[in-house]
């Protein structure tokens, strides 16, 4: 099996879609559950959402190989990573008095 990086263009760019949808779904997940009473519920649903979005997302590539599936994955561990070291805020240094 001959695949070009080309071919594996399209499942790392929909992986990394996933992976900024992901990550939006979750942020929102997250401020809902501090501005709601209610939290839980829309953490749940939220969790599910997401889960089920990524593996439909995953799931499409299954027909193209591992090869395939695994550039998809990448793409959403990028996204994922890049997010993460966007969102960490640096330790504020405590002063002692």
């Amino acid at each position: 099996m001959n695949v070009s990086p080309l071919d594996l263009l399209w499942p790392a760019l929909a992986g990394a879609a996933a992976g900024g949808v992901y990550v939006a779904a979750l942020w929102f997940s997250v401020r809902r559950l501090a501005a709601s009473r209610q939290g839980l519920p829309w953490l749940f649903i939220g969790s599910i959402l997401r889960i089920a979005a990524v593996c439909a997302v995953f799931f499409q590539f299954l027909d193209g190989g591992l090869l395939e599936l695994a550039a998809a994955v990448a793409g959403f561990t990028v996204v994922r990573l890049i997010a993460v070291q966007l969102v960490r805020r640096p330790a504020v240094p405590q002063h002692s008095s």
